[in-house]
């Protein structure tokens, strides 16, 4: 079964502990979050990562 990957690019990251967010971007493998950074992410280039853009809207982590 091959593995379901999605990056999100440009996203608000609150972690919970700080008082501040980030813009970065999220690797997501099999329904987890397998990466998060502020430098760009690379990926498979065969079309398997759906790649999607978050405009700046907030992903929050606890």
């Amino acid at each position: 079964m091959a593995s379901k990957t999605i990056l999100i690019n440009n996203l608000q990251i609150f972690n919970s502990k700080d008082e501040k967010t980030i813009t970065g971007n999220v690797l997501i493998v099999n329904n987890l979050i397998s990466k998060i950074s502020t430098a760009p992410i690379p990926t498979n280039k065969s079309g398997e990562t759906k790649i999607m853009t978050a405009k700046g809207n907030f992903l929050c982590r606890d």
